[in-house]
């Protein structure tokens, strides 16, 4: 839409899209629940519980590694679009659409999972190798061959934040699952701090060695956390 219609349209028709859901959320009747009250402190209830617990510390701190050094990539395929592949806007389109597929697929291989119980070892092998694919895109200058590495980082990205954010509701009871889950949303907070340092190293060396770089150092940091955290191995 960029390409064929300019950027002030498009953020106009996504506007429009978003006030569209909104009134579609509006008309959702839920059934009514007892009132409880957190006192306040709920966020904060969750954060002691998940310090209080090493399966919960392992399986936040998996999340956590690739969200802060890999995640923010995204936000700079733009810049392989224009100076590195030069495909302009419709080519960004297509990068980050492939993307999304990935993720569909990731996500939708998670949900047909029969087995919520000794995944850990699966999703540790899986966010190691999440920096493989990222490695390559950076490094790639073939459409042809940045498009499939796309789509196998969104399929394996999706694919254990979803498989993570299960085992962690698995694992906690109804009483404090909104707490947990509340604590564990702050998460994607480091998505966007995520991407100052790594534009910083971007200006100063290049958009391609900076995520190449997160992308090894997040592999890096999920093999030690393997190696040496028996609570997430043996989820």
């Amino acid at each position: 839409m960029i390409g064929a219609i300019g950027v002030g349209p498009t953020f106009l028709a996504q506007a429009i899209a978003v006030a569209v859901s909104f009134i579609l959320v509006l008309r959702i009747m839920l059934p009514p629940r007892a009132a409880r009250s957190a006192g306040g402190r709920g966020i904060f209830d969750g954060i002691r519980l998940v310090a209080s617990r090493a399966d919960l510390r392992s399986l936040f701190l998996l999340a956590s590694i690739p969200t802060l050094f890999v995640f923010p990539y995204i936000g700079f395929l733009n810049v392989f679009a224009r100076d590195i592949l030069r495909i302009g806007a419709e080519g960004l389109g297509l990068l980050m659409a492939v993307s999304g597929c990935g993720a569909v697929v990731g996500s939708l291989l998670v949900a047909a999972a029969a087995r919520s119980e000794g995944i850990g070892r699966l999703l540790l092998g899986m966010t190691v190798l999440y920096g493989l694919p990222i490695v390559g895109v950076a490094l790639s200058r073939t459409l042809w061959v940045t498009l499939p590495l796309l789509f196998v980082a969104g399929m394996l990205g999706a694919a254990f934040m979803s498989g993570n954010n299960a085992l962690v509701q698995h694992r906690v009871t109804d009483d404090v699952r909104g707490r947990v889950m509340g604590a564990y949303m702050l998460t994607w907070g480091l998505m966007p701090l995520g991407s100052l340092p790594m534009g910083m190293v971007a200006d100063r060396i290049g958009t391609p060695v900076a995520v190449a770089g997160g992308a090894v150092i997040s592999s890096l940091l999920a093999g030690i956390l393997g190696l040496t955290s028996s609570a997430v191995r043996d989820v």
